[in-house]
C-alpha cells in the first residue's frame, strides 16, 4: 500500500493535465499512487493519460458526466494511502510539496491535514507575481475558516483515516467552493496547518471550473458559502440569533462589505458575541477566534469608505 494516495479529477484538460500529471510524477517522494477519475471528458484528456506509462497512475472513468464533487469522491473511494493530496488537472505541484507535507503531518501528530502557499500563474504557466498567503498557527486557522478558506485546495494533504472515520466527502451543488466546505468539515475534527512555503501553483487567467462558477451563479455560489459558514457556526457550538447570523454571512461573503453605520454596529456585536462565547466554551482556541474576529472586523470597517461621504 503507497504513503500517499493522489486524487486528481479529470474533465477537459488536455492542454494543461501532462504538465500536472508530471509535476506529481517528478516528485522528490516517490511513494505514492495517482488516481485519476476522467468525468466524460469531451477532449483528448482521457486518451492522453492513457498514454502516460507510470504504474502508479490507476486510471477510472466516470459512465457519464456526475461534477467535480461525485468525481473527487470517486477518487477518494479508490484511495488507500495513509495520506489523501489533493491536486486538480491543471494546476503544478512544487516537486518538493510531498516530502515537505509528510514530514509535517509525521511530526504534527496532532494536525489533521496540512496545505502551503499558492503561486497564481497564467494558462502558459507564467508566473503572475501574485501569491494567496496563508496562516501558519493552526489555532488561528481552525479560527479563520469560520468565514473563509484557508487552505489552497491543491495543495492540500488530509489523514485518510480522518475522511474514513467520519465520512467526509466533497459535497455537490456548492458552485465552486466544495474545497472550503470540506476542509470545514475536517477542521471540526482536528486542527489544519499550513507550511510557509509555495505548494502549489494554480493556473488562472483563463475560465477554469471556479471563474466560471463565479461569473455564472454568483448568487448561488453565495450561498453555498454562507451554507458552509452556518454549518461551521452551529457544529462549534456557537448560539446566534438569526440576525447576527444575516450580518456575519452577509459581511464574510465574497467581496461582503457593510454598507451603514447599523450594519457596523450588528457585525460589532455579532463578533462579540462569538468572541465571549468561545471563552465561555472554553474553546482551545478562544484566544485566537477572539484575534480573528478583531482582525476580520478591522478589515470590513476599514472599507467603510462611505464614513468619509
Amino acid at each position: 500500500m503507497p504513503r500517499v494516495s493522489v486524487i486528481m479529477p479529470l474533465y477537459n484538460a488536455e492542454k494543461y493535465v501532462k504538465q500536472s500529471i508530471n509535476s506529481i510524477l517528478n516528485q522528490t517522494y516517490t511513494d505514492f499512487e495517482l488516481v485519476i477519475v476522467d468525468d466524460q471528458s469531451t477532449d483528448n484528456s482521457y486518451e492522453i493519460v492513457q498514454q502516460i506509462q507510470d504504474k502508479r497512475i490507476h486510471l477510472f472513468q466516470n459512465s457519464k458526466n456526475l461534477g467535480i464533487a461525485q468525481t473527487r469522491n470517486i477518487a477518494l473511494q479508490h484511495a488507500s494511502g495513509e495520506y489523501i493530496a489533493i491536486m486538480d488537472d491543471d494546476d503544478i505541484a512544487p516537486l518538493y510539496r510531498f516530502e515537505k507535507e509528510i514530514l509535517y503531518l509525521d511530526s504534527h501528530k496532532d494536525i489533521i491535514a496540512v496545505g502551503g502557499h499558492c503561486r497564481y500563474i497564467d494558462k502558459d504557466g507564467n508566473d503572475l507575481g501574485k501569491q494567496w498567503n496563508i496562516f501558519t498557527n493552526p489555532m488561528y486557522i481552525n479560527a479563520h475558516i469560520i468565514f473563509d478558506d484557508p487552505i489552497p485546495n491543491s495543495s492540500g494533504m488530509v489523514r485518510n483515516e480522518i475522511i474514513q472515520k467520519y465520512n467526509i466527502q466533497y459535497k455537490d451543488n456548492m458552485y465552486g467552493t466544495e474545497d472550503y466546505r470540506f476542509w470545514a468539515e475536517c477542521s471540526v475534527y482536528g486542527f489544519l496547518g499550513n507550511i510557509n512555503e509555495v505548494m502549489l501553483y494554480w493556473r488562472t487567467n483563463y475560465e477554469n471550473e471556479t471563474e466560471k462558477a463565479f461569473k455564472l451563479y454568483s448568487q448561488e455560489r453565495k450561498n453555498a458559502i454562507a451554507g458552509t459558514q452556518k454549518y461551521l457556526l452551529e457544529k462549534l457550538g456557537f448560539c446566534l440569533e438569526e440576525s447576527d447570523i444575516n450580518i456575519l454571512v452577509s459581511v464574510f461573503e465574497e467581496h461582503g462589505s457593510v454598507s451603514s453605520i447599523k450594519e457596523i454596529q450588528e457585525l460589532f456585536y455579532a463578533l462579540q458575541k462569538i468572541t465571549k462565547q468561545a471563552k465561555e466554551m472554553k474553546m482551545v482556541n478562544a484566544k485566537e477566534i477572539a484575534i480573528m474576529c478583531r482582525k476580520r472586523f478591522g478589515e470590513k470597517t476599514g472599507k467603510a469608505f462611505f464614513l468619509w461621504e
